[in-house]
């Protein structure tokens, strides 16, 4: 049986300031999921207001 991933390379769990009461729920409070981008720049776009934070790497 193959094994089920937790979570993608492409999404990770962040801080933002923008208002979801589904991910505050699920993820904790102001925390929501992000997706990664390649262009223009390296970085991770919010999936609720969009906003774009840098890579931290």
């Amino acid at each position: 049986m193959p094994k089920e991933k937790t979570s993608t390379p492409n999404t990770r769990v962040m801080r933002c300031t923008c208002q979801h009461a589904f991910q505050d729920e699920r993820y904790g409070q102001n925390m929501r999921v992000h997706n990664a981008m390649r262009k223009p720049k390296p970085g991770w776009r919010c999936t609720v207001c969009l906003k774009i934070k840098e890579d931290a790497a």
